[in-house]
């Protein structure tokens, strides 16, 4: 299982960087293959320090997925839902708390509403 985990981490950081890649070459008419594999030679290799910043989210948003649907299949719907709509109220809790970020009362508010919507 722990393979198959890895394994999924690994694809979701390399197609991020696929997709990063794109971005660049799109917009060019012509798209050159040599030109493409230096750039993803370029964005995968050479700089590290950005791909590692790429891949810890990919890994924690696969487990985060992988976790949703093992508690789809434990849980009920309407308590999935509710655990799921918590998910903006705590994330906006940890965003003031580890960024010292400060929210407005209209933000909060907003918040709220957000997290008890149907």
């Amino acid at each position: 299982m722990l393979v198959v985990i890895c394994l999924i981490l690994i694809k979701v950081s390399f197609v991020s960087r696929i997709v990063y890649a794109f971005k660049y070459l799109l917009p060019c008419i012509r798209i050159e293959i040599s030109a493409f594999t230096k750039l993803l030679y370029d964005e995968c290799v050479v700089n590290k320090a950005d791909f590692i910043k790429l891949t810890i989210p990919s890994i924690l948003y696969t487990v985060q997925n992988t976790l949703q649907y093992y508690s789809i299949s434990l849980l009920s719907a309407p308590v999935f839902q509710v655990l799921s709509q918590l998910k903006i109220l705590t994330t906006a809790i940890f965003s003031v708390i580890l960024l010292s970020r400060k929210l407005s009362v209209i933000q909060w508010t907003s918040i709220v509403f957000l997290s008890g919507k149907n």
